[in-house]
């Protein structure tokens, strides 16, 4: 019997999510294995060689070949498990790949920003800065109206079915309520997000997650 593969994350990590819903989504079998980033673990010669920096996601499957980066790993996913979340029409595939930059890039990016201002700094012991902070919430005012115009009508981001440019922006959005970003605001978004939300698998065991985002919070 073959073993599953590994996906390598944290519960609050929104990219592993991404990675987590994606194979949720084409029914995969794997093992998700807690790593914290800026441990000892994640820092090992070990989990190095799965990837570079000691981030997460990271996946590795049975044979031994390992995957690192969020979008890579969805792709690769896609592409093996025969769905149609990454159509093979090459124009079709350049407006889904646009869509998921911008949601690292841009969503990803700034939702980054904010949270780690508001609660990764806690982890770390840190105190905010203040300038990031500002920054990523005045990004997410210029991109997430994009997000909005660009869903319109539609019940997906591209096209009229799922594909992998919605993962890309619907995960970045995970922290949102938590960390004070207000996505009613966006109608489309708002509509679009609590559709994929219901769907079986979006349905992750964030447990680990909540626990730490929770303890973090009631930290002075």
């Amino acid at each position: 019997m073959r073993t599953p593969m590994k996906i390598y994350g944290f519960d609050a990590s929104f990219p592993a999510n991404k990675v987590r819903y994606v194979a949720n989504a084409l029914s995969v079998d794997y093992e998700f294995v807690h790593i914290m980033p800026f441990t000892p673990e994640s820092q090992s010669p070990e989990y190095r060689a799965k990837q570079p920096v000691g981030k997460v996601p990271a996946l590795v499957e049975d044979d031994g070949f390992s995957l690192f980066e969020s979008n890579a790993i969805i792709r690769y996913l896609a592409t093996t498990h025969g769905a149609k979340l990454y159509p093979d029409n090459p124009r079709q595939r350049a407006v889904i790949d646009a869509w998921m930059d911008f949601g690292s890039i841009h969503i990803g990016g700034a939702i980054g920003r904010v949270f780690w201002n508001t609660i990764g700094i806690k982890f770390m012991g840190e105190q905010p800065d203040q300038n990031s902070l500002d920054t990523g919430r005045s990004f997410l005012d210029r991109f997430l109206p994009a997000v909005d115009a660009q869903i319109g009508d539609s019940a997906y981001v591209v096209g009229g079915s799922l594909t992998l440019a919605d993962f890309a922006i619907l995960a970045p959005l995970d922290p949102a309520d938590i960390i004070g970003v207000d996505v009613s605001q966006y109608p489309n978004i708002s509509r679009w997000r609590a559709d994929l939300q219901s769907r079986d698998w979006y349905q992750v065991d964030r447990s680990m997650g909540q626990q730490l985002i929770a303890s973090l919070l009631a930290k002075p």
